[in-house]
Order: C-alpha cells, then sequence, then structure tokens
C-alpha cells in the first residue's frame, strides 16, 4: 500500500513542474531524480498559500475580537465592494497577460510582452480613476438607498482611492505567474497583503481602537503590495529598456481574450461575494459579520485548488498549445487526484467541529454553525471537481466558462433575493452551496464532452462510496 501511495505521489507531484523545467513529458523521463526538486519548489508555493490564508485569520480574528461581528461585517462589506470593483478595472486584462506572458516568454518573445502590458495599462489606468471619483461622489447615494446605512459612506469613500492599486496588483502577479515566478506570484495575491495589514492592525492598537482602522490599514497594504509588485514584474521581466513595435500586437487580439475573461472573473466574483452583499442590504451588519466568519473558515478548501490549480494552469496551457495530448490529459487528472486527497481531512474536520473552530472568533459567532456547514459543503464539492473550470480558460473554452458563470450568478442572485430576506446568513449559505454545485458540474460536464477526459477523481470517490 506504502508503494501505491508513494507511486501516485510522484505522480502527482509530477505536474507542479519546476521554474527550470519548462515542460515534463508526463509518460516518459527520469521522475525519481526530478522528484527532489519539484517537490521542494511545490512545498514553497503551497507554504505561501498556508501563510496567506494563516494571516488572513489572524486579520480576521483581531478585527472579531477586538471590534465584535459588527465592525467585521462594516469591514466584510466594503472588502466585498471594492473586490467588486477591482474585477470590473481589471477588465479581464489580468487572466489575458497571464495566457500572453506564457506564450510570448516561452517562445523569448519579451517585446511582445512588454506590447501587451504597455497597452493594458493605457487603458485600465483611466478607466478605474473614473471608477473611484464615481464611488467617491456617489457613496452617499449608494449607502442612502441600496444600503440604508448612511454611515457606511465613509468606507466606500475610503476604499475608492485603491481601486486602481488593487488592479494594478492583480495585472503584475499574474503576469508574474505567466513568467512562471511561481513564489513570487503567490506571494503578492496570497500574502504581503494581509502580512502588512496584520502588522499595521496589530500595531495600531496601541494607538486606537476607531471602528474604521481595520478598512483604512487594509487600504494601505494595499498600496505597498503595488509598489512592491511593480519593482518584482519590473525585475524579473526586464522589460524597462526594450525596444518594441507597438503595432506587433493588436488590441482586438488583447480583447478577444480579454473580454470573456473579464465576464468570467465578474460572474465568478459575484458568485463568491453577492451573498455578503446583499445580506448589507437585507440584513444587519452584524449578521454580515457572523457570515463572513463562516465563509473565511470553508474557504481553506480553497487552499488544494490554488494551490495544485494555480501551477497546473500554466501547463494546461501550455500542453494544449503544443499539442501534448498526454501532458494535458495527465496534467488533469493528477491535479484532480491531489485536490482530493488534500482537501478531504479538511472538510472532514469542519464537520467534526464547525462550533468550536467558530467560537475561537468569539461566542456570538457561534451563531453561524448552520451555515458553517452548508459552505464547507459547498466548497469541499467545488474543490474535488475544481479543476474543470482551470480546464476550460486555458484550452480555448473561455467563453464557454464564461456562459457557465453567467448562469450560475444569476441563480445565485436570484436564490439570495429570494432566500435571505426570509432565512438570513442560512438561506446565503445554501445559495452558496447550491451555486458551487451547479458551476463545478456543468464545468465537468463541458470537459469531458470536448476534451474526453475527466476532471474529478473518481476512485477515490469510489472508495468511499464502497466505505
Amino acid at each position: 500500500m506504502e508503494r501505491v501511495i508513494i507511486s501516485k505521489l510522484k505522480w502527482g507531484l509530477n505536474l507542479l513542474g519546476n521554474n527550470n523545467i519548462k515542460l515534463i513529458n508526463f509518460h516518459t523521463g527520469p521522475i525519481d531524480n526530478l522528484l527532489k526538486d519539484i517537490f521542494s519548489y511545490s512545498l514553497i508555493t503551497f507554504l505561501f498559500k498556508i501563510s496567506g490564508l494563516f494571516l488572513g485569520y489572524v486579520f480576521t480574528l483581531f478585527i472579531s475580537r477586538k471590534f465584535g461581528a459588527y465592525s467585521m461585517g462594516v469591514f466584510s462589506l466594503a472588502t466585498a465592494i471594492l473586490n467588486i470593483l477591482s474585477v470590473i478595472g481589471r477588465f479581464g486584462f489580468d487572466t489575458a497577460l497571464l495566457k500572453f506572458v506564457a506564450e510570448y516568454s516561452a517562445k523569448k518573445r519579451m517585446d511582445l510582452v512588454k506590447v501587451v502590458y504597455i497597452r493594458i495599462i493605457k487603458i485600465i489606468v483611466p478607466f478605474c480613476i473614473l471608477l473611484s471619483l464615481l464611488l467617491f461622489f456617489f457613496s452617499p447615494y449608494i449607502t442612502k438607498y441600496y444600503f440604508n446605512k448612511d454611515y457606511f459612506s465613509i468606507n466606500l469613500k475610503i476604499i475608492s482611492f485603491v481601486i486602481l492599486p488593487m488592479v494594478l496588483i492583480f495585472i503584475n502577479s499574474e503576469s508574474l505567474r505567466g513568467l512562471k515566478k511561481i513564489k513570487e506570484y503567490a506571494f503578492i495575491q496570497n500574502v504581503a497583503i494581509y502580512f502588512i495589514a496584520t502588522i499595521m492592525l496589530g500595531l495600531s492598537f496601541l494607538v486606537t481602537q476607531h471602528e474604521n482602522v481595520p478598512i483604512i490599514v487594509y487600504c494601505i497594504s494595499i498600496v505597498f503590495v503595488f509598489v512592491v509588485s511593480e519593482i518584482i514584474w519590473l525585475k524579473h521581466s526586464r522589460i524597462n529598456n526594450m525596444s518594441y513595435k507597438t503595432d506587433s500586437v493588436k488590441l482586438k487580439t488583447i480583447l478577444d481574450i480579454s473580454i470573456p475573461m473579464m465576464f468570467i472573473s465578474y460572474f465568478a466574483q459575484v458568485i463568491m461575494l453577492a451573498d455578503i452583499i446583499l445580506l448589507g442590504i437585507f440584513r444587519t451588519e452584524h449578521e454580515v459579520g457572523i457570515y463572513a466568519v463562516a465563509v473565511r473558515i470553508a474557504m481553506v478548501l480553497f487552499l488544494p485548488l490554488f494551490a495544485i490549480g494555480g501551477i497546473a494552469a500554466p501547463k494546461i496551457a501550455e500542453c494544449h498549445a503544443i499539442n501534448d495530448r498526454c501532458g494535458f490529459v495527465n496534467t488533469i487528472k493528477y491535479s484532480a487526484k491531489m485536490m482530493f486527497w488534500s482537501s478531504s481531512p479538511i472538510a472532514i474536520l469542519i464537520f467534526i467541529f464547525p462550533s468550536f473552530i467558530l467560537g475561537i472568533f468569539g461566542e456570538e459567532f457561534k451563531a453561524g454553525h448552520t451555515a458553517l456547514l452548508v459552505l464547507t459543503l459547498g466548497h469541499y464539492l467545488n474543490t474535488i471537481m475544481g479543476s474543470a473550470g482551470f480546464v476550460l480558460q486555458m484550452s480555448g473554452k473561455e467563453k464557454i466558462f464564461r456562459n457557465i458563470l453567467l448562469i450560475t450568478s444569476l441563480i445565485n442572485i436570484a436564490l439570495n433575493i429570494i432566500l435571505i430576506p426570509k432565512y438570513g446568513l442560512n438561506g446565503a449559505a445554501f445559495t452558496s452551496m447550491l451555486s458551487m454545485v451547479f458551476l463545478s458540474i456543468s464545468s465537468v460536464i463541458f470537459v469531458k464532452y470536448y476534451f474526453k477526459v475527466m476532471p474529478v477523481h473518481l476512485t477515490e470517490l469510489k472508495i468511499i462510496k464502497k466505505s
């Protein structure tokens, strides 16, 4: 049995690659000789994900313990709106850059990388400034007529200043991901903001405990991380002094990729954040705070999805581009296997101790017991089927995935509007679970139809069923 497990681990780790390995042939090659380097590289990436998640929990713990569920709700509502606006501001260019940078850097055409990057920057900077101005000046009307919370206006004004830095963080980090600088990508996108924000929030307790401190330190952290991301991107891309022809990559070529990606990102954010925003509209900030903590706990199940999928996605795109069928299929299969085995123990732990885990954040958060169980089930099912979404996005089926997300987001919004007024946070949790299950199953069906490969590890599911 131990030999079988070790053999499976080797195959699974093979897909994670190494900075110095452009593409590993899955059916040939000295895998044993590469295993040590691959494992070390994968472990570092995984630790960045864990560190970012841990810091997010520490930051949440600080807010919940020091300020209570009400302030946690205000912070969660403000950051949910910021995330939605940053998706609109990115215009899908971040995911498009991942694809273009991966493709052009593999061909040693960094001049084309510079062309794409500059064209994108020239579009998003003025657009994000416009978004910021609109949010700043219309915040009193938004909070009065939509949220019925006049005092919330100051929070919207604060986040209006960091829409552009937030967008540029994603632009730079996804570009680094395209260069296979996975450690830098993982640090910027998963660790840096909460690392700085947690330190600043802890220090702020020595001076003040004003209710707006969490959102202020969070926004300051975003600005710092943007500066760091720009420095790291320019260092690794070396595009500063590189000559290029502005017409070498047509804007239409970029938009053909970015626009479907924009809708994909937007609908995905709607699925993730509509529940919190609609809870803020229909219910109290106290309930939003409890629900936000339950969501954050359940989201630990996304760790395997993004840690493994974040590495697998560029390889899926690369294998598809060069018609490496064997590499393409095996990357999907072994990423699905690793997602299953890494997420199952986490889900079991949450199912056994939901009240205890919620109680860490404060006694009042135990009211989210049922919501946590429902959310955990949804996140678990989404994780073990999650590689299907990466496959569709990285293999020319972006529009199909966009349509799935569109339908899912409409279902999500409709059910939230129906269930939240009556059932509160439990209605939001149930809606979230149904949305994730519908999204995952639909994606799996289309991957099976187009690529004749099952992005779910059925062997383990059969073992569980028999048990």
